[in-house]
């Protein structure tokens, strides 16, 4: 009976210490489009995440959030993947790493951010009225989207909110210089 109860208590005791260590662990949220700290941050591209931001490595990420849903590899490896964090909702916020020939995954850093399913009503009147005026603005199958410092927001045909994604600057700059005229 001695022997039951110190296996039980020892399994407890695990168990709750695994507990701890997970708790420790973030699961990635859907920033508030509306919030006047968020914009300001993610226009200028220093926006946190849940304490990880654009240019952490791969191997800060992991120690910060959980285990992603799925990860997605790109058809011919070319130093770069993805992570995906699925909500219950359906909401998808979706990491985009990339590294160099030689790199160990765990050196590449992050290039992106993006958050797609976003539940909140957000319309084009909205990101005029709460972002300002965007720096570019330009339709792309079957989307309209926006550059607002080094945020790129994108909306369906109808005006609503389709993803958004806080990208590296030179990636901001790339698209400017093949979308501006």
């Amino acid at each position: 009976m001695k022997k039951l109860l110190t296996c039980c208590l020892a399994m407890l005791l695990l168990f709750t210490l695994t507990i701890d260590a997970n708790a420790a662990l973030k699961k990635p949220s859907v920033p508030n489009l509306k919030n006047k700290t968020v914009v300001q941050a993610m226009k200028k591209g220093n926006y946190k995440l849940n304490g990880i931001k654009i240019g952490n490595t791969y191997g800060y990420v992991k120690q910060k959030w959980v285990k992603p849903s799925f990860k997605v590899t790109s058809l011919y490896q070319r130093y770069d993947f993805e992570y995906h964090y699925m909500t219950e909702r359906g909401d998808n916020t979706i990491l985009y790493f990339t590294g160099k020939r030689g790199d160990k995954p765990e050196q590449y850093r992050l290039r992106s951010i993006s958050f797609a399913g976003i539940p909140q009503y957000f319309t084009v009147s909205d990101m005029n009225k709460y972002w300002g005026e965007g720096d570019l603005y330009y339709p792309q199958a079957g989307t309209i989207n926006y550059i607002q410092g080094n945020t790129l927001l994108s909306f369906d045909v109808n005006g609503s909110i389709a993803y958004v994604a806080q990208l590296h600057p030179e990636d901001i700059k790339e698209i400017l210089r093949k979308f501006a005229f």
